[in-house]
């Protein structure tokens, strides 16, 4: 079973020579790596070239600019492998991660999911991330309850290619990850962080910009796909605190991050009211987020703006004194 890595690569000069490195380390003669060029203005192609010059399991593709879903979708159609990974060129894989994937393959899955490990360039700090939560009643809802994230997740090629990533949109994984994971009948999980994923001071994760409301487009998707395949009844409960973790939680940090965080609490309320009129009563939302995430929950849901403003304030001052 051949395995296909797409990297996408954008602006990402000082990250390049790091991820590739990583993947030089694979003793794995089959695995092809596909450098995709997002029409990058510095210095990465020239990263790019040198490994493809020295290593013939290194391919590289330039295109125009389109954004990440649109490179990822472009390097899936030059992929020969039967399986698809793929890495952002500015993390990193374990030195014997492909072999583990690898041997997985001989089995002939639908998916191989694996963990991640957050690391931060400025400190020390690391976050392991699980691929499978303890939860759930089968591999579906035990992926939904974890993260959405593509890249801790080999898929074969047609379940991909049934999905593409939607051009310009800021949620890629949120949008496809999820109609995936129903299709990957048979599923192995390896118990061991295999990717390691960069944290950048600026990453969109912690901003706003106007795609955070994309999310709103991209839930509905993801619903309608559920109820147009009779899954909606089956998932309903996980869709639920799905829905809380991504939209209530992130994205309202986003939005309160945003000129008009107040505006925005609203509308996800009224989205999450639409589908789930009782979202806090989630169980799984009740034991799982911490104190903290439920009180930013609860004040956001409740458009308690200036309450939030002021803990938030004064938790930022206190952990300054510290």
């Amino acid at each position: 079973m051949k395995l296909s890595v797409i990297i996408p690569i954008y602006k990402v000069e000082a990250y390049l020579e790091e991820c590739l490195s990583s993947c030089r380390k694979q003793k794995t003669a089959e695995t092809e790596f596909l450098l995709i060029d997002d029409g990058s203005p510095d210095n990465s192609a020239v990263i790019a070239k040198r490994y493809e010059a020295e290593d013939s399991r290194f391919h590289y593709f330039y295109k125009q600019n389109g954004g990440l879903s649109d490179a990822r979708n472009f390097g899936v159609s030059k992929a020969k492998g039967d399986y698809i990974f793929f890495l952002d060129s500015d993390d990193l894989i374990t030195d014997e991660a492909l072999e583990t994937i690898e041997e997985k393959l001989h089995q002939e899955p639908d998916c191989v999911v694996f963990d991640v490990l957050f690391f931060w360039d400025s400190s020390p700090q690391k976050k392991l991330v699980k691929g499978m939560s303890m939860e759930g009643s089968d591999n579906t809802e035990k992926m939904l309850l974890a993260t959405p994230s593509a890249c801790n997740k080999i898929f074969r090629k047609e379940i991909i290619q049934r999905h593409p990533f939607p051009v310009g949109k800021l949620y890629e994984d949120l949008a496809t990850v999820p109609m995936m994971l129903p299709e990957a009948g048979k599923v192995i999980y390896v118990n061991e962080a295999l990717y390691l994923y960069r944290q950048r001071e600026g990453s969109i994760i912690y901003t706003f910009d106007k795609r955070v409301l994309d999310i709103f487009d991209d839930l509905e998707g993801v619903y309608a796909y559920y109820k147009e395949n009779g899954l909606w009844d089956r998932y309903k409960n996980v869709l639920e605190y799905f829905s809380i973790e991504h939209l209530l939680l992130y994205a309202n940090r986003r939005f309160y991050r945003s000129e008009k965080p107040q505006e925005y609490f609203v509308r996800s309320r009224a989205f999450i009211d639409a589908y789930f009129p009782d979202a806090l009563r989630n169980p799984m939302y009740r034991k799982n987020f911490s104190l903290n995430d439920k009180l930013f929950v609860q004040l956001s849901y409740r458009k308690q703006y200036s309450l939030l403003k002021l803990l938030l304030n004064l938790k930022g001052a206190l952990r300054k004194q510290s």
